[in-house]
């Protein structure tokens, strides 16, 4: 998912979005409600927006770049 690299990127000052995927429906609700991934200890900066599956559009518009993480 990334989660740790949004973390990182959003904290360094960059304007940064978490996008899950289908993949991440499980995470999600915690992610939202929680601020926080359930694998990790951190908590999600309050500037990291998190989108959802439906929402890949509004999370591309106006990026620059795109970094994608996959769970190995």
């Amino acid at each position: 998912m990334g989660t740790a690299m949004a973390i990182h990127l959003s904290r360094a000052g960059n304007d940064t979005v978490l996008w899950a995927s289908e993949f991440d429906a499980r995470v999600l609700p915690v992610l939202n409600d929680e601020r926080r991934h359930p694998a990790l200890s951190e908590h999600l900066p309050d500037g990291l927006k998190v989108m959802g599956p439906e929402q890949l559009d509004a999370a591309a518009e106006g990026v620059d770049v795109a970094v994608m993480g996959a769970h190995s």
